[in-house]
């Protein structure tokens, strides 16, 4: 039987006569025009176009134009190119990404009936999670069920009780910094690390490398993170790869995804049951939910634990973020010790509640997570309709991505969005805090809609008191070089860690000194002792 190949069409076409090609090109054209007319789409009658984007290749689309390393640069420069709402091609899959604040919340806000739900995550949610991570499962009665849980454990009440532990956090941090200046990073974890396993499980976390649970949930993020990033397993875009033997030559991702989730489950049941024990000394957000107290069994409550402790490294990447933002930039901080030295004076460290009255320091840790996101892409949201934005036609099913990076360099709402200016978020006589946009935070770090992170006010909370600590306490100077000239930081996109975990600073110099009148106060903190479970 002779085969047809796009070779042997090449060959005969070379042989043929010019009418006879041009005949033949007439045909082509005609046949894909009656072909688009016959296929098009019975909810799009007048045929919108889809967003504009990037032209692709066959069947792979723009899969192959994506960078592994830092794609939402990718993102943000389709973004400036072809406007607000882009459309990009993975191999077939539609996905819109949203460039600007109103963009975004017009449809996760507004919208939100048809734009809650998540696309399907075999990887990320499936398998390593079970079907039960809040953040990527479908949106319906079992997510609500979860954040309802969540919600009751991180209540204001609740929160309010996280506040002791966190200051008491920040002040270890002091005290491990003063001792040792040049581990501050990983200080930084410790704290981080530290302030999640002591509010979800009543666990002390002593040091960051003797914890037997730190540094697995790190790796777990870690883990978790990598699995979100655009065609980086291909079992999301071709799902039918799922049922492919793991023997398979190129489906040993299989065994490692199994073993992945098995670990995670043992280190959450493990985790759960620390924090029953633990409860005789302090109570804590799991062991408050123990026996169906949230409205979840105890696997379920397992996971959500799980879920919300994989948040040291986001809260590491901004305390991170803000250190460095304070050497870079040596005026902001003098400007943040001034007003904290003025209103929490020089004879108690600082608490939660000064926060009122603080309003340049709440400032900056807006600005931290504005100026570079720990998350530059928000986790896809999925269309349950077809609809109609902006004269563009979104068919249902769609994946849409908001490009936290691009959203957050908006000029029209972030005006010199390369510069950071704690000021915007000051009102006109820069004495109040002014956050007309995302539900008072003023920045999108945490999401849009009812997708918004459940646990995005504990963060915030624990980011705060931690920079509040540091600038009362610390002079964070930039180290000199061989010929006493100072080292500025490097802030440029490039020198911020990318790929499968939250966006940090990659290592910077930085000179930690104790300001005066500190150390005393530094001398009676005691360090942290094991837990009962340990």
């Amino acid at each position: 039987m002779e085969v047809f190949t796009p070779t042997s069409m090449a060959s005969d076409l070379l042989s043929a006569s010019k009418s006879q090609v041009m005949t033949l090109a007439a045909l082509i054209f005609t046949a894909l025009v009656l072909f688009r007319r016959l296929a098009k789409n019975p909810n799009n009658p007048q045929g919108l176009p889809p967003p504009p984007g990037p032209r692709g290749l066959p069947i792979l689309g723009n899969l192959l134009q994506i960078p592994s390393d830092r794609y939402w640069l990718k993102f943000d420069e389709w973004i400036r190119e072809y406007g607000p709402v882009v459309s990009i091609n993975l191999a077939g899959k539609r996905v819109v990404l949203l460039g600007t604040p109103k963009v975004a919340a017009d449809l996760f806000d507004r919208k939100s009936a048809i734009y809650s739900d998540r696309p399907r995550w075999i990887l990320a949610n499936d398998i390593l999670a079970k079907g039960m991570h809040i953040g990527v499962m479908p949106y319906g009665e079992k997510h609500r069920r979860f954040r309802k849980a969540i919600h009751s454990g991180l209540g204001t009440k609740a929160l309010a009780s996280y506040h002791p532990i966190e200051e008491h956090e920040a002040r270890i941090y002091l005290k491990e910094v003063s001792k040792n200046p040049a581990d501050f990073r990983n200080s930084v974890k410790r704290y981080t690390g530290a302030v999640i396993m002591a509010t979800m499980y009543g666990h002390t976390v002593t040091t960051f490398d003797s914890d037997k649970y730190v540094k697995k949930i790190f790796a777990s993020a870690a883990r978790f993170a990598g699995s979100l990033a655009p065609g980086e397993f291909l079992v999301d875009v071709f799902p039918w790869l799922r049922y492919v033997p793991s023997w398979v030559p190129g489906a040993g991702w299989k065994k490692k995804a199994a073993e992945w989730a098995e670990d995670d489950y043992d280190l959450f049941t493990t985790m759960r049951e620390a924090a029953r024990v633990n409860a005789a000394k302090q109570s804590s957000f799991i062991s408050e939910g123990l026996g169906n107290a949230y409205g979840v069994d105890d696997v379920e409550l397992a996971y959500i634990g799980g879920i919300i402790s994989q948040t040291p490294d986001t809260l590491m990447s901004v305390s991170s973020g803000f250190m460095l933002a304070m050497v870079r930039w040596p005026e902001i901080q003098k400007r943040a010790q001034e007003e904290i030295d003025r209103v929490v004076g020089r004879k108690r460290f600082p608490v939660f509640a000064d926060s009122v009255n603080l309003p340049y320091v709440t400032a900056i840790v807006k600005e931290t997570c504005r100026w570079r996101p720990v998350a530059p892409l928000s986790v896809p949201h999925a269309s349950t309709e077809d609809d109609v934005y902006m004269g563009y036609f979104i068919p249902k099913g769609t994946t849409v991505i908001s490009s936290i990076w691009s959203i957050h360099r908006d000029p029209e709402t972030y005006p010199n969005p390369d510069e950071f200016k704690p000021e915007r978020f000051l009102d006109e006589n820069m004495n109040e805090v002014n956050t007309k946009e995302s539900r008072s935070f003023g920045h999108h770090l945490y999401g849009f809609g009812r997708r918004l992170c459940p646990g995005a006010t504990m963060a915030d909370h624990a980011v705060w008191v931690f920079a509040a600590h540091i600038l009362w306490a610390l002079n964070l100077e930039r180290e000199k070089d061989e010929f006493g000239r100072e080292i500025i930081p490097d802030v440029r996109p490039e020198m911020f860690s990318s790929g499968g975990e939250a966006s940090h600073p990659l290592p910077f110099k930085c000179k930690i000194t104790v300001r005066p009148g500190v150390q005393e106060f530094l001398d009676e903190i005691e360090l942290p002792q094991p837990s009962p479970e340990a």
